[in-house]
């Protein structure tokens, strides 16, 4: 119960500078021409890769893969491979960042969920009496 409350939002948003992101958490949208050119070293109709960036060097970035996206939202997760993907094949660079009102929406919402059900396993609620019905010979 703790992990749900404690757990954090993130959202991928652009960046500027993409040499200041190396080490850091990263999606690439992939071009139309990219997820062609890629296709068989990430599989077909992929949009996107996440992944730690290791380089940018002037032609390509060089990216430890953790997620790829395909065009119909299914997403594959990867051990870290490497993969270099040249800067002409990619369409945006995002780099990933805490989501305060994310974060605060998820954990409202699970509070919420969590007296719900508390409530609910209580049994009659407010104003009731609760507990096991008395069964023959007990006191009233």
């Amino acid at each position: 119960m703790c992990a749900a409350l404690c757990a954090s939002c993130y959202e991928y948003v652009p960046t500027g500078n993409p040499s200041s992101l190396v080490g850091q958490r990263v999606q690439l949208t992939l071009t139309d021409s990219g997820a062609v050119a890629l296709a068989s070293r990430i599989g077909p109709s992929i949009e996107a890769l996440e992944g730690t960036l290791v380089t940018d060097s002037a032609a390509s970035y060089q990216i430890s893969m953790l997620t790829t996206r395909a065009r119909s939202g299914n997403e594959s997760d990867w051990r870290g491979e490497q993969i270099a993907v040249p800067h002409v094949l990619v369409s945006s660079l995002q780099s990933r960042r805490f989501s305060p009102s994310r974060t605060a929406l998820a954990g409202g919402l699970a509070a919420v969920g969590i007296v719900a059900i508390t409530a609910g396993l209580r049994g009659a609620g407010i104003g009731g009496q609760g507990g096991p019905a008395p069964g023959p010979g007990s006191p009233q």
